[in-house]
């Protein structure tokens, strides 16, 4: 089971118009619709609130267990990834993924 939050600005009518009011999720110059279930839910499109194409990018997932977190801003060209050090390291490791190791007291990324 995942937990998903997505933009409200981002969700146009691929959601009804009960969806986009909650249940709600706000942090600093945002606010998420929260969602739960199977990432295949999300990925496909299936028996899920999303349809296809018109699927919103999600800005925060996690699992229920919350062994770790990603997190994307609708204005940003870097996704973060909350995890425990061997997750990070087996990331890391991947061959074909651009990942760099952060620390909290970083500035992400900026746009050049």
């Amino acid at each position: 089971m995942l937990l998903l939050c997505i933009w409200e600005g981002a969700v146009g009518s691929a959601l009804s118009a009960t969806e986009r009011h909650g249940p709600l999720v706000t942090v600093p110059h945002r606010q998420y619709v929260l969602f739960t279930g199977r990432f295949g839910d999300y990925s496909e499109g299936r028996d899920g609130p999303f349809d296809g194409d018109s699927s919103p990018v999600a800005a925060f997932v996690w699992p229920a267990d919350r062994r770790w977190c990603f997190t994307s801003d609708i204005a940003t060209h870097w996704a973060g990834i909350g995890a425990e050090q061997t997750a990070v390291d087996r990331l890391l490791n991947t061959s074909g993924l651009d990942v760099v190791q952060a620390t909290p007291n970083e500035r992400p990324p900026a746009y050049r």
